[in-house]
């Protein structure tokens, strides 16, 4: 995935658009954040039970993939927030780059 920073001016633009995109922009859509991925086969995984331990190709410090409607969108790192897990977004996939 090839990121560039993020570009500030897309809100502003939002505050610009007309009353119709303004309410496409307030649909909400399914946002994940994958800390790894793998592939184990049908067996094992009806194995998987309380305490069973999944072990995963990825540092632990390697960025964390922001995906949107199932697409990649972003990379970021982890954070906490307060009590909760967050994500701090570091770069933007370009929209020409998107897929």
């Amino acid at each position: 995935m090839h990121a560039l920073p993020i570009d500030a001016t897309s809100a502003e633009s939002s505050a610009r658009s007309p009353r119709f995109a303004r309410s496409i922009l307030r649909i909400k859509v399914p946002v994940a954040v994958t800390l790894a991925s793998g592939r184990h086969k049908v067996g094992r995984i009806l194995e998987f039970a309380p305490g069973t331990l999944l072990q995963f190709n990825t540092a632990c410090d390697e960025p964390l993939t922001l995906s949107v409607a199932g697409c990649d969108i972003a990379v970021g790192e982890a954070v906490t927030v307060g009590e909760r897990l967050g994500l701090r977004i570091t770069s933007v996939v370009h929209w020409a780059r998107r897929a």
